[in-house]
């Protein structure tokens, strides 16, 4: 019995040794980084692409002019993301990451009858924080740089908000929510010093937000919720429009409303970011 108990001893301190050069490259670290974000907006890009489509028509359809202009969807802006991380083997390390991007886009719709001309705008921006949980995995590429495959999940909170102005006044609706995501992608580390790396992240992300809750600066004590639905306006001799609209309760008209639901944020899309890390 006591020579199994030394040769179990043996085996323990033989298997600790192997697992020691792992678990003494096991360290914690942060990443700092900026640049693109790439997003599709989902049902607001369309829905409001619809709704500038129909306020066009109708003008056309009343008075004998062109519209001139058209929505712009918003797509790119900044991006910024941070983490800290525990490298638990050589191979593999997992994170905890914060990040922030937004993108606005201004678009017109103008209109000349007789002598008089009329400009709307449209003016949404889209903002969102994502808090996450990644796993990498680590590919030496040489001595200095390594290929870094990420996945991960998280949860967004989102912002929506939009101005109209037209003839000197702006109307603004402001609107919150959250929603899960997930992303994946690949980067690189290029070592400068044993503990200064600069990086380079390509992220693509599934994500989207399916209730914004808010109001209008006007009706500051009501709040609503951001609405998708399909409006046949055939009634108006102008056919059928996909439309986002803000409502206290649930849209309704005299129009045939199909396809209703609460608008849903996309922020599907990618990133791509540049940065630096540090090893502690």
């Amino acid at each position: 019995m006591k020579n199994k108990s030394i040769f179990l001893a043996v085996v323990l301190a033989v298997s600790l040794g192997l697992a020691g050069p792992a678990s003494a490259q096991s360290r914690f670290g942060f990443k700092l980084g900026g640049g693109l974000a790439y997003v599709d907006g989902g049902d607001i890009n369309t829905g409001l692409q619809g709704y500038m489509d129909y306020i066009g028509d109708m003008f056309e359809h009343i008075f004998p002019v062109d519209a001139e202009g058209g929505y712009e969807p918003f797509h790119l802006g900044m991006n910024f993301d941070g983490e800290i991380f525990y490298q638990v083997t050589p191979k593999f390390a997992i994170g905890l990451g914060v990040g922030y991007f937004s993108m606005t886009q201004e678009s017109t719709l103008t209109f000349s009858v007789l002598s008089s001309t009329l400009n709307m705008l449209w003016t949404p921006k889209v903002a969102a924080i994502p808090l996450t949980l990644n796993l990498h995995y680590y590919v030496p590429m040489g001595k200095n740089l390594n290929l870094v495959l990420t996945a991960g999940a998280g949860w967004y909170f989102a912002r929506y908000d939009l101005e109209e102005s037209q003839e000197g006044r702006t109307d603004r609706l402001e609107t919150t929510g959250g929603g899960f995501g997930a992303h994946g992608g690949l980067g690189l580390e290029l070592a400068i010093t044993k503990n200064f790396f600069l990086t380079l992240d390509i992220l693509g992300r599934y994500a989207r937000v399916g209730e914004l809750t808010g109001s209008w600066d006007y009706e500051p004590e009501t709040e609503g919720k951001v609405w998708f639905f399909d409006a046949d306006m055939d009634t108006l001799d102008l056919g059928k429009y996909s439309i986002v609209v803000w409502d206290e309760g649930v849209p309704s008209g005299e129009v045939e409303i199909t396809n209703l639901r609460k608008a849903r944020l996309g922020l599907s899309g990618f990133s791509a970011v540049i940065g630096f890390l540090v090893r502690i």
